[in-house]
């Protein structure tokens, strides 16, 4: 009997199960690196769009209408506001998983200065983007499945809408 317990052949030493947790903590840790990494990508991704899609609602929105089918200069219909989503649905698609994890929006700012001929702009996008990376997802994100939320929002004056001011 002595001998069997004195006996370690086949045991596990006690220095290779120490270095086992170890691993798990830094694989730990990395996981949650790359997808902190991934996080600070796609927010940039939605700041970049917000700023791209204020630039061409800017531009959209006292467009000449017979450029958009008829749309009438200084509105923000339908048609406008596809230009608007158009031009940054490729950036989104780097980011998104699904064509309808953003809502963009532009609406005319109530109560805009910027003089005759101007339009203030109020553009929103708000993004639910997934969280992918194994392990750190359940540290890192809510909801299931997990998603991390951003929205980024900007104003911006829309000029050379002088047709619709002089009422044509």
């Amino acid at each position: 009997m002595k001998r069997l317990l004195a006996d370690t052949s086949g045991s596990a030493q006690g220095l290779v199960l120490s270095f086992a947790p170890l691993w798990f903590i830094v694989f730990g840790v990395f996981l949650m690196n790359v997808q902190l990494g991934r996080n600070y990508i796609q927010r940039d991704v939605v700041d970049h769009a917000v700023a791209l899609a204020a630039d061409t609602a800017a531009k959209v929105a006292c467009a000449d209408d017979a450029d958009l089918a008829g749309s009438p200069v200084g509105s923000l219909d339908d048609r406008r506001l596809a230009v608007v989503r158009a031009s940054v649905a490729p950036l989104l698609a780097l980011v998104a998983s699904t064509p309808d994890a953003c809502r963009l929006s532009v609406a005319e700012a109530p109560g805009g200065t910027g003089g005759p001929g101007t339009m203030t702009l109020r553009v929103s996008l708000d993004c639910e983007l997934p969280c992918d990376i194994p392990v750190a997802a359940q540290a890192m994100c809510s909801g299931t499945p997990r998603r991390v939320r951003f929205a980024a929002r900007q104003t911006t004056v829309a000029m050379g809408c002088d047709v619709r001011s002089q009422g044509g």
